[in-house]
């Protein structure tokens, strides 16, 4: 089966779409996962074998489509916002990413994390799919076909995002 998901990167695709939409479904104690779900079902696939990927065309798509959605979803409430309690809001978000960066580079030093598993786990901990592909995006040029490297803040960010979600 792993065999031909890997020749079929498109079935994949759709696989995890279908078993992340159905699993999102489900409710234990009145809460459900939604969306997110297709996230998990994405990272346990990717798990099964590191060959299970999707074409970089693919990926960046389903990036844009996502930032997109998020943007077109958010943003009338999120100007709103900053007519009613726009400072303290601001402030309180400008805080709270410093001690999440505060955090991760004590977990940086204390762990002796690299600076690639620090990326993933700081974007991972905020569920910040498109930090990640920064992340991704920087490592790539200075990667050089390096997957173990390219590896590492996925691995952090799959790690930290159900604590993100969850939190």
């Amino acid at each position: 089966m792993i065999e031909f998901l890997v020749e079929q990167p498109l079935m994949l695709l759709f696989g995890v779409l279908a078993f992340g939409y159905a699993a999102g479904r489900f409710k234990v104690g009145g809460v459900s996962l939604g969306v997110a779900a297709v996230l998990f079902v994405g990272l346990a696939a990717g798990s099964l074998d590191p060959r299970l990927q999707l074409p970089e065309l693919v990926q960046r798509f389903g990036l844009v489509l996502f930032v997109y959605t998020v943007g077109i979803a958010s943003g009338p409430g999120f100007f709103a916002s900053f007519r009613r309690r726009g400072l303290r809001d601001a402030l309180f978000t400008i805080s709270m990413l410093g001690v999440a960066a505060a955090l991760v580079v004590a977990a940086y030093r204390v762990l002796g994390f690299d600076g690639p598993r620090a990326g993933g786990l700081f974007a991972g901990a905020l569920t910040n799919t498109p930090a990640l592909a920064g992340v991704l995006e920087r490592l790539r040029g200075a990667a050089h076909g390096d997957e173990k490297l390219l590896a590492a803040p996925v691995v952090a960010y799959s790690l930290a995002y159900p604590m993100g979600v969850l939190g």
